[in-house]
């Protein structure tokens, strides 16, 4: 099957050997598709020059019985990548993948019905018809250190500035056969641009050290890494995008997760230092049983209606007199029975604290064995 797609960071068209499950319900722009493509013909496939762009025409006959031609463009353009049905007599444009409002780009709008404008020119040489004269004048006239050897990063840039086609991978892999010297960059460029004349091709993928995987239909002897090789383009691209598809999709996921992890063990840290400040207050119930047990020992002393009650310490053996702060809406009974209360709650509440701080690190250090896990997670 052939494949186009217009996904923002994986935009390509080749043919594949994958299964893709259909949607219940077929998106518009796949009904449209069948309205006016299915059962025609493909005419032509075409390549417009060497940019990112690919048309392919289909004739069939409407729902008169009448020939009529409609035009498939796939623009691989990174971000900007789209699929559109067009009308090629009126240059109408019946749909797309993307709709691109005036809001979006003030250069060219893609709705039902605008009028098709192509991709801003970049004003780029074709490589496959580029002489050695031409290349000399371009390289003359780029912006290059004329005293100095450029460096590879310099002469890297000028071919991919210079020439549609070239990505900034296969412009560092020119520079690199050429050993970064500029006279002899003419005949390394040559040399990739005959064999793709002659589709002498060798796609290929590299899994670099760093885990990064780069992939070319010529070899990349610039990176070292595990090389893999493919009997065709397609067979690479549908190779790299599928791992890439499961890539991005662990990288998501785990991300979600770990931010998910994060949160929980923010909460939970949260939860201990509240715990520790209950556990120190807890720490106070044995002078709330002193209190309770003082004002009992001296209830002759005191009224209803005090705020405060001084007595005797006679659990120190100077025996100074302490002050204790009562409710003066109790009596000097229901004071002292207020502060055993508040004494057994302490109590208890020191060995749930305990137990529910205990719980808290143990969930903390699972949710950091979690958080390890994902950052090796397949």
């Amino acid at each position: 099957k052939l494949l186009l797609s217009a996904h923002p960071s994986m935009p390509r068209i080749h043919w594949t050997e994958q299964t893709w499950d259909n949607p219940q319900e077929p998106p518009m722009f796949c009904m449209l598709l069948r309205k006016h493509c299915e059962g025609g013909i493909v005419e032509t496939v075409r390549q417009i020059g060497m940019e990112r762009i690919v048309e392919i025409d289909v004739r069939h006959r409407d729902e008169l019985g009448d020939l009529s031609l409609k035009r498939l463009t796939l623009e691989l353009m990174g971000r900007h990548s789209n699929l559109m049905l067009l009308d090629p007599q009126s240059g109408t444009v019946h749909d797309s993948i993307h709709h691109v409002t005036p809001a979006i780009s003030s250069y060219r709008t893609v709705l039902p019905g605008s009028a098709y404008v192509a991709p801003p020119e970049q004003n780029k040489q074709n490589p496959l018809e580029t002489t050695e004269a031409e290349f000399a004048s371009l390289l003359a006239s780029a912006d290059l250190a004329p005293d100095s050897e450029p460096s590879s990063k310099e002469l890297a840039s000028f071919l991919l500035n210079a020439f549609t086609g070239l990505s900034p991978l296969l412009s560092k892999e020119i520079v690199h056969r050429a050993e970064g010297n500029r006279t002899r960059l003419w005949g390394e460029f040559a040399a990739i641009v005959d064999r793709a004349k002659l589709h002498r091709y060798r796609p290929a993928s590299v899994e670099t050290d760093g885990g990064k995987t780069f992939f070319s239909v010529f070899e990349l002897s610039h990176l070292s890494g595990e090389v893999r090789e493919f009997d065709s383009a397609s067979e690479c691209l549908d190779e790299y995008y599928k791992d890439k598809a499961e890539r991005d999709l662990v990288r998501q996921r785990t991300t979600d997760l770990a931010r998910l992890l994060l949160n929980e063990t923010a909460k939970n840290e949260k939860k201990i230092d509240k715990l520790k400040e209950t556990l120190k207050d807890a720490e106070e119930a044995d002078r709330f049983r002193k209190y309770g047990e003082l004002l009992t020992a001296h209830l002759h002393a005191i009224a209803k209606g005090d705020a405060a009650a001084e007595v005797v310490d006679y659990y120190d053996e100077n025996q100074p007199l302490v002050s204790i702060a009562l409710d003066p809406q109790l009596t000097p009974s229901e004071n002292a029975q207020r502060y055993f209360r508040k004494y057994n709650k302490l109590k208890n509440s020191r060995a749930v604290v305990a137990e529910q701080i205990e719980a808290a690190e143990a969930e903390i250090r699972y949710l950091a064995s979690v958080l390890q896990g994902l950052e090796t997670a397949t």
